[in-house]
């Protein structure tokens, strides 16, 4: 038999008896159905279109062109190319 109402051992927290319920497969089903729904929910919240990326001050980019030496620069930050500190 299921106690539903509170934790299992911990009795009500109102004082009001706990409803006993016999543990039945459609019970179960119920309750699995309702938790599937519950974490789809939350993953929705937590999966997002993610943002094309915008390279902000501090990020450090490096481009190869293969096949050109000549076209390798030295490493700086976009700080330092424009006369930051």
């Amino acid at each position: 038999m299921l106690s539903s109402g509170g934790e299992a051992g911990s009795g009500q927290a109102d004082g009001e008896p706990a409803v006993v319920q016999p543990i039945t497969e459609k019970l179960i089903q119920e309750q699995k159905t309702q938790r599937d729904l519950q974490v789809g929910q939350e993953l929705d919240n937590l999966i997002a279109t993610p943002q094309p990326y915008l390279i902000g001050p501090g990020d450090i980019i490096l481009v190869v062109i293969w096949g050109h030496p000549e076209l390798v620069a030295g490493t700086a930050t976009a700080t330092q190319l424009h006369g930051g500190p």
